[in-house]
């Protein structure tokens, strides 16, 4: 409208980015939904009223500026159609995001049920481990019993919270091959259920806490503060300019500097407070164990001090520049939600 109203072409440059950074958000959405026929079929909807919506803008566009026709072009405006398409895109885009929501809480269930047949097994495990030992007591000979008591042996240094070594539970013979094979498979079950519980918990660019425990966390610093008398804050961190930087010198250049961000911003914490990466270029640091407002500037201060330098990528040097918001807790709010939509606000 600052274009048809005034005919300065600077006001033009947002119809332009808008149709490059839509059209790109587009493609990415439909190749990260193309095993979802439901999900392709809204976004081609919501295509349709994209399209729908920029040949409206072009033809007001060569209204003004091919046959200065200023007037017919903000008719074409009052009429309010692109409100529509718009409205339309929405509407479209909010049933997208439901349906995302819902099949993001179908896979933590099928995280969930994953992990429960990783207990089941377990447990079957210790089950079959004992019965073998009942069996072995009963109805083997008396030469196996040197085998069972290096295997108590070993339980006992489980319980008693040192490292077990096959060689401590097993004897050098037929019956330690058998009970090193099950202890192998039984410490790989361990192995691959930690490792899943990191995986569901950490950010796998950068290693920090992921948003799925970030409430949580915030939870239990509130009731920590509250129990002390107590202060606690988010601080919630953008970085400035990322899409420019993953636009310009690629999304590898944007990985190296969410990663160096997140080292920086790590290092420069007390050891009770934690970093969260949320996604894309947002992250929030829980602090925790305040006394006043103060302490909050000062570790605000040092952030912005550890990333003062830049870093230099293939021969570029990139620029960290932060915003930060700050929810104070429990003074804004003693709702974990709110903290975090405090701060970023």
């Amino acid at each position: 409208r600052g274009y048809l109203l005034t005919s300065a072409t600077s006001y033009l440059e947002p119809y332009y980015t808008g149709i490059r950074e839509a059209t790109n958000s587009f493609n990415t959405l439909l190749s990260l939904t193309e095993d979802n026929p439901i999900q392709q079929e809204r976004l081609i909807k919501i295509k349709k009223n994209m399209d729908l919506k920029l040949v409206e803008l072009l033809e007001t566009i060569n209204l003004t500026a091919n046959n200065n026709n200023n007037n017919k072009a903000l008719e074409i405006v009052y009429q309010n159609n692109g409100k529509k398409y718009m409205d339309n895109i929405r509407s479209d885009l909010d049933e997208f995001i439901k349906l995302e929501e819902t099949l993001l809480e179908k896979r933590k269930r099928d995280f969930r049920s994953y992990k429960n047949k990783i207990s089941a097994l377990i447990g079957a495990q210790i089950t079959f481990f004992i019965l073998l030992s009942v069996i072995v007591i009963l109805f083997l000979n008396k030469n196996l019993f040197e085998p069972l008591n290096i295997l108590l042996n070993g339980t006992k240094r489980m319980e008693a919270g040192k490292e077990v070594n096959v060689n401590h539970i097993v004897s050098n013979d037929e019956m330690g091959y058998l009970l090193s094979s099950f202890y192998k498979m039984h410490q790989k079950v361990q192995a691959n259920k930690k490792e899943l519980e990191y995986k569901a918990n950490h950010d796998e660019l950068t290693g920090l806490k992921n948003r799925t425990t970030v409430e949580n966390e915030i939870e239990k610093s509130i009731e920590s503060a509250n129990n002390s008398n107590s202060k606690s804050a988010t601080l919630f961190i953008d970085l400035n300019k990322f899409k420019n930087l993953n636009d310009t010198l690629g999304h590898d250049a944007g990985d190296a500097l969410l990663k160096e961000v997140s080292t920086r911003l790590d290092e420069s914490i007390r050891s009770e407070d934690i970093v969260f990466r949320l996604g894309g270029d947002e992250f929030l640091i829980l602090v925790n164990n305040l006394h006043g407002v103060k302490e909050v500037e000062k570790i605000i201060q040092n952030i912005f001090n550890v990333c003062k330098e830049g870093l230099m990528y293939k021969g570029n040097k990139i620029e960290i520049s932060l915003s930060i918001g700050v929810c104070m807790i429990p003074d804004d709010t003693q709702k974990n939600s709110e903290a975090i939509k405090f701060s970023d606000i």
